[in-house]
């Protein structure tokens, strides 16, 4: 019997179970990448049929490594919001890698402390410490300690699949006022709902990467895509309604997300990239 993976919802099923439809060459999973229950999940292709996804309107995200987008000499906040097995444990190592020197202090709560997956942050990184799940405790006496020394440590605050704070005052802390107190914040996140309302007002760099379902995709573009003057421009004019361009812009983000690839949004300078990771770990 003959199984593949679905790339979607990465099981492992029968040949038979995958659709035979195509989706568009341009950078999407083709013949036999998705199972049936996937494609039903999926814009009828149609009507953007020819379309280049990869290279919208003759042109494309400029490609830059995930650790060059971080040149802050300021403390920063960055969203970074990706599904399973996009690639974001291996992205988040690679800004580790490039920021890590900058900091004296780097907190990783993580809700997942103990995984494997993790070896590689505690032996290369020496000034991190990784806690398990979320202790408020902690940023308070960092704070306290920078308030009663002139704010001259920095801190470098790192949540991975911390969900259960997204109404924490500490937190909301993090994404605003601390950030004039030397603390860097990165919060990252499997679906949009986890994250702190103030994420999305304070951020100056947002990580859009791999979604595993079409509505997570469609909250997503609704979120952070639609109506940034950048990517509208790319629209064909051909597609007038809202709905029309909604959907372009899933099929969009699917195709710039592919492959562990990610989008980022440099919200300061209001510029968009595709980046990937420099460095991959095992």
């Amino acid at each position: 019997m003959s199984t593949k993976e679905c790339v979607q919802c990465l099981e492992t099923k029968d040949i038979n179970d995958f659709s035979k439809k195509t989706l568009l060459a341009s950078g999407l999973h083709s013949r036999y990448s998705r199972c049936k229950e996937c494609m039903k999940q999926y814009i009828p292709m149609e009507k953007y049929k020819g379309e280049s996804f990869i290279k919208p309107s003759g042109e494309q995200l400029k490609m830059i490594y995930a650790d060059d987008l971080f040149d802050y000499d300021e403390s920063i906040v960055v969203s970074l919001l990706a599904s399973s097995k996009s690639g974001k444990t291996t992205l988040l190592y690679n800004i580790l890698s490039k920021i890590s020197k900058n900091y004296d202090i780097i907190i990783f709560f993580s809700a997942n402390s103990k995984a494997k997956i993790y070896k590689n942050f505690v032996d290369d990184f020496k000034n991190m410490i990784m806690v398990q799940d979320f202790d408020p405790r902690i940023i308070h006496a960092l704070h306290h300690i920078n308030s009663e020394c002139g704010n001259q440590f920095r801190y470098f605050i790192l949540m991975d699949d911390i969900i259960n704070v997204k109404y924490a005052p500490v937190v909301a802390e993090l994404f605003s006022t601390y950030r004039n107190t030397n603390f860097s914040t990165l919060h990252s996140v499997q679906y949009a709902k986890y994250m702190n309302p103030n994420a999305r007002a304070q951020c100056h760099l947002i990580l859009l990467g791999r979604h595993n379902n079409m509505n997570q995709i469609e909250k997503t573009v609704n979120e952070y895509l639609y109506g940034n003057d950048k990517l509208m421009k790319l629209i064909p004019e051909k597609y007038k309604s809202k709905q029309e361009k909604l959907d372009w812009l899933k099929l969009y983000f699917q195709a710039n997300t592919d492959n562990k690839n990610f989008i980022a949004y440099d919200v300061l300078n209001n510029k968009i990239y595709k980046t990937k990771s420099k460095v991959l770990i095992s």
